[in-house]
């Protein structure tokens, strides 16, 4: 992923080998590096029903959390270059 210097998203690259894995892999790492390019690139060891979850699934499908977060990522007040405390700040108003 490639970032300006107001930490917007510029390009991302995505590369996912045609050989070695079962499509359903290939579909959950399709769906997950998408998802990881257009701001959430973060795995977490937290929630395994995640498409972030960071040991290997082949979960092809977002959870209730996945779409939660992504549902914050695109709220208009949440901004390219925003730390952890300024989202929990939002997110404990019940803004997101």
């Amino acid at each position: 992923m490639n970032w300006d210097e107001t930490k917007q998203i510029t390009g991302a690259e995505i590369l996912i080998s045609t050989t070695g894995l079962s499509q359903k892999e290939r579909s959950h790492l399709i769906r997950e590096e998408l998802t990881q390019a257009f701001g959430l690139p973060a795995d977490s060891d937290k929630y395994p029903e995640s498409i972030f979850y960071q040991q290997w699934t082949e979960i092809t499908e977002y959870s209730s959390l996945d779409k939660k977060l992504i549902k914050m990522l695109y709220n208009p007040q949440v901004k390219p270059g925003m730390n952890e405390s300024q989202l929990e700040k939002l997110w404990r108003e019940n803004r997101l």
